[in-house]
């Protein structure tokens, strides 16, 4: 094979005492996509952080045709190397437009008589858009908006935009599919695959496996800030990764699912709910201890139902029943009194990610460590113990602010804000998104083991293996209706896919 386009030798990474990055070793060839594999805290963001220039290096040396380089920066990276990054988080200045994204610390190329010519830059934008996306891209008609008024979505695309109108030879993709849909993934990947002729080499970073194995040439896997090696895609399976990762045969075993009386009543009631254009005569019964999801597209009114049952949405018609008594709808503090909980799939906007684990777990619950307005600090650090000790988070102290967590804990932490002792019914949306095999095998087991104690569970699922193994009953939700219900023997990858495409 011919010179590694960048080629990373004996990289160490210390933040404080703790070594993230062990020596490691990791190369890219020029065309070829790498996915890199690993569990929460195996050292893939650090190691791609280092690369793109937002960590600095402890050790070890990067080259890219051979030569070194000193990346100290991401704007270093971008301009001088050809190095760019598309992280899961923001990627753009909120503030600036579509055009002013993707062109950033390069407006140079539109001065005219000293000022920025705004109307060359919007066309060149589009140009790129167009170039990138398709002629028929939603997002040429947002050229001149901001980003913070865009999707995750289309931010993360945005970006794509620029690392590929700044001719990024490496372009790095960090679980850049969180929230895409099909349609989506397909688009990205006929690009990647586009760009891939032209030599540009990947590195691609995703929990879905199914994406990273149809999409990757190679893998590198990490565990514990090391690389346990590195395989052609002719060369490794699923289950093959997940024991390099993990250190154990691991399948996605799901736990054995929770048996439910036949005479077990209703906990969660809803009867001809509607909410505009988002779903209509929406009706459905979750038994106690039933563990019902929500499948289908995305976009499909799924995320809306949960927020109508949450009270984030006022329904125009129809009623929610909690145990039977009308449940006020559009009012959050009466949901939350009746016993229901709320884990939306929006974790920066979920957490207070500069704040400490401490503060997210107890700041929803004051009332309950507080007597007469003053605070009983020693009750609180026991449910704090409690929680953390019971969702097994992986954490250095409750000080420790959640930002520095990986996305499996932070996950824990938005779940463990919530009183699950009085817990009548558990709205998910997507519980599992963006964590490890590991910690998705712990959140199996977590939501059994509520199943078991009789807590109610709505939640929306969007991976097949988790559709066809964790839930009781799966009803396929298509322009905001119910298209079919499936379980036991009916509950087939081929109908769920039926019902989500006719």
């Amino acid at each position: 094979m011919n010179l590694p386009l960048l080629r990373a030798s004996k990289l160490v990474k210390r933040f404080g005492h703790n070594t993230v990055l062990d020596h490691v070793d990791f190369l890219v060839h020029p065309g070829r996509i790498v996915g890199l594999l690993g569990e929460n805290g195996a050292g893939k963001s650090t190691l791609i952080k280092c690369l793109a220039g937002v960590h600095r290096l402890d050790g070890g040396t990067i080259e890219l045709d051979g030569r070194p380089v000193s990346v100290t920066s991401p704007s270093v990276a971008r301009s001088e190397y050809g190095i760019d990054c598309v992280f899961q988080g923001m990627n753009l200045v909120p503030s600036l437009s579509v055009a002013a994204n993707i062109f950033l610390a390069r407006e140079r190329a539109f001065y005219r008589h000293g000022l920025i010519s705004r109307r060359r830059m919007n066309e060149k934008a589009a140009e790129v858009v167009a170039h990138v996306l398709g002629d028929n891209s939603h997002i040429l008609d947002r050229i001149t908006s901001t980003a913070d008024e865009l999707s995750l979505q289309d931010q993360r695309l945005i970006a794509l935009c620029r690392a590929v109108s700044g001719n990024a030879r490496l372009i790095i993709l960090d679980e850049i599919t969180a929230l895409f849909s099909h349609e989506q993934v397909d688009l990205l990947f006929r690009i990647i695959r586009r760009l891939k002729k032209m030599k540009t080499g990947f590195v691609f970073i995703s929990h879905r496996m199914q994406e990273v194995f149809a999409l990757c040439d190679e893998f590198t896997v990490m565990k514990e800030g090391k690389v346990v090696g590195t395989r052609p895609r002719d060369q490794i399976d699923v289950g093959t990764s997940i024991t390099m990762m993990t250190g154990r045969k691991a399948g996605l075993d799901f736990p054995q699912m929770p048996k439910i009386s036949p005479d077990a009543p209703a906990i969660l009631d809803i009867r001809d709910l509607s909410c505009g254009t988002e779903f209509r005569n929406f009706s459905l019964s979750v038994r106690r201890g039933e563990i019902v999801a929500l499948a289908g597209l995305r976009g499909q009114g799924q995320e809306a139902i949960l927020k109508a049952v949450f009270g984030l949405l006022k329904p125009v018609s129809g009623r929610i029943k909690l145990d039977g008594i009308a449940l006020e709808t559009a009012s959050t503090r009466t949901a939350i009194r009746r016993g229901i909980s709320y884990v939306s799939d929006d974790k920066e906007a979920e957490l207070m990610l500069d704040m400490p684990i401490r503060d997210n777990l107890t700041l929803p619950r004051l009332a309950e460590h507080s007597r007469a307005g003053f605070m009983n600090f020693s009750q609180e650090a026991g449910t704090i113990s409690d929680i953390i000790s019971s969702l097994a988070v992986k954490a250095k102290s409750v000080y420790q602010p959640v930002n520095q967590l990986s996305g499996g804990n932070r996950q824990k932490i938005a779940l463990g804000r919530w009183n699950l002792r009085r817990t009548r019914v558990l709205l998910l949306n997507e519980p599992t998104q963006g964590i490890d095999i590991g910690v998705k095998l712990d959140f199996y087991n977590l939501i059994h083991d509520l199943s078991r104690k009789g807590v109610a569970i709505l939640l929306i699922l969007t991976e097949m293996p988790e559709i066809l193994n964790l839930p009781h009953r799966v009803l396929v939700i298509g322009g905001g209706a119910i298209r079919c219900e499936l379980s036991g023997k009916d509950l087939t990858e081929d109908n769920v896919l039926r019902a989500s495409l006719m």
